[in-house]
């Protein structure tokens, strides 16, 4: 037994030893446990411990910390997007095959080091979900939450740690993108419901996220089909977790627009009589005026208007809960038409 955990933890220190040696002493790149811990402690207290600490207590009050976070993110996002960009895709990557610079030029090592920044801020994106359990908005802790903000860390620590720039470079470059525009509609749903009419744009947000997605996709397949000298594991990745998030975006999408189940309608004056003359058919009365309505051998439900007048105590001596036989009620005199 001795001998098998010898040889898996040569193995693992030999996997590690494989590692960019640009970032193998940055913090939390040494080994994945670190952000793994982070993830199962993230995990279990959106799912456990968090509900239980708020089951009998009233939600937080949390508008102001959140307008502040997320325009904050808005800005981190597009620092991100414009750092990516400058060091990458805006000075002459090839979307046809890059592979990644390991060298010490300062671009290599710029791109490597906003990508590890990129990375550690997917951990402080664990607070849209903190703030989910402390508003007790518990029905937005969706599968698909917990399961991007679980595996999108975890993916992007072997990016760093193995290849960091090149063809790796095009999804932090495109998700900073698509936060800046997500961030921002939250940052604005955050200010309250007078500001509610300018979030009309949340369907094309979705467009957005669906996009990224299929960007990723078409290519990774297309630097394997021009043979691009990188690792195939990595290709192979990179397909599969887009593949992944394009099936569970998609999902969601089929759910919120396209089966969208039709909202409540508000009962209408005409709803409402209807149902009051069914209730006093079946030997109900109202206490509105209306008079007692009577279902004919055929099934139609026949009613009755009238109008009242209040009678003296002369005309009707009944009690609040009788019809006099003379036909006042409750102090009522009905005329009827």
């Amino acid at each position: 037994m001795a001998g098998i955990l010898q040889i898996l933890n040569n193995s693992f220190k030999s996997f590690l030893d494989q590692g960019d040696p640009r970032v193998k002493d940055w913090p939390m790149m040494q080994t994945p446990f670190p952000g793994m811990a982070m993830i199962a402690a993230y995990i279990y207290f959106v799912k456990v411990a968090g509900p239980q600490f708020m089951k009998k207590r009233k939600p937080f009050d949390l508008r102001l910390p959140m307008v502040i976070y997320n325009f904050m993110l808005v800005f981190i996002s597009l620092a991100h997007f414009l750092g990516l960009g400058w060091y990458s895709y805006f000075n002459g990557y090839s979307l046809k095959c890059q592979p990644v610079d390991y060298s010490n030029k300062i671009e290599a090592v710029r791109l490597a080091q906003i990508g590890y920044l990129f990375y550690l801020t997917k951990f402080v994106e664990f607070a849209d979900t903190i703030f989910f359990v402390l508003r007790k908005k518990d029905n937005q802790i969706s599968a698909l939450h917990v399961i991007h903000h679980s595996i999108v860390p975890f993916s992007l620590w072997f990016g760093i740690k193995f290849a960091p720039g090149g063809y790796n470079a095009l999804f932090p470059f495109l998700n900073s993108f698509v936060h800046v525009i997500m961030y921002a509609y939250y940052g604005v749903a955050a200010l309250g419901e007078k500001y509610k009419k300018y979030l009309f744009w949340k369907k094309y947000m979705t467009y957005i996220q669906l996009a990224q997605f299929v960007c990723v996709m078409v290519y990774a397949v297309s630097l394997y089909i021009n043979k691009c000298d990188i690792p195939k594991t990595f290709i192979v990745m990179n397909f599969i977790h887009a593949l992944l998030f394009l099936a569970l975006f998609l999902n969601f999408f089929i759910k919120s627009y396209v089966r969208k189940p039709p909202a409540r309608s508000k009962p209408t004056l005409v709803s409402s009589e209807k149902a009051s003359m069914v209730k006093m058919a079946n030997g109900g009365t109202k206490e509105n005026g209306f008079a007692t309505q009577t279902v004919s051998e055929n099934g139609e439900v026949s009613s009755h208007r009238r109008n009242t007048r209040r009678c003296s105590d002369e005309d009707c001596r009944c009690k609040s809960d009788t019809v006099c036989k003379n036909g006042f009620q409750n102090g009522t005199k009905v005329k009827f038409q």
